[in-house]
């Protein structure tokens, strides 16, 4: 049984004992009624508690249950804090039709209104049989052109 699951379990047997206790205690019906309706409504709510925390991504830290914490292989890219002055390469992966348009809007946006300098867009489509050293050198040339790269709009 997972941990989350014994939670539940451990939920659904803490409203069971207080509906228990409120239908055995020596008070009027009415107290003890809604006493039990409260206790039965404590299932479907820790249920529903249970299945919002796992529907989210959580977070490294909060696995300290477990005892081993996997950290990032690599640590990401390092952010600029502002666009301004900058030159931003778009990666193109040749799979949007309308990845002109979108590579036009999102020029204009980045000019406009993050102030950069200007942007470069690199077309870098699926080539069967090309040379992976050729490649890897137009890569470096692009990196050495742009000063932040935007990639992977959502394929």
């Amino acid at each position: 049984m997972s941990l989350l699951a014994g939670f539940f379990f451990a939920a659904v047997l803490a409203a069971v004992l207080l509906a228990t206790i409120a239908i055995w205690a020596p008070r009027r019906t009415v107290p003890r009624a809604a006493a039990v309706v409260l206790a039965v409504t404590l299932i479907p709510a820790g249920y529903i508690a249970l299945t919002e925390i796992l529907g989210r991504p959580k977070p490294i830290a909060h696995e300290w249950w477990s005892g081993e914490v996997n950290e990032a292989a690599r640590p990401l890219a390092i952010r600029k804090s502002s666009l301004a002055g900058a030159v931003v390469g778009v990666i193109d992966n040749d799979m949007w039709r309308s990845m002109a348009i979108v590579a036009d809007e999102l020029s204009c946006l980045l000019v406009d209104r993050a102030g950069a300098a200007g942007v470069v867009l690199r077309t870098s489509g699926p080539m069967h049989g090309a040379d992976p050293d050729q490649y890897q050198q137009e890569m470096e040339a692009f990196h050495a052109e742009v000063d932040a790269v935007i990639s992977g709009l959502g394929n």
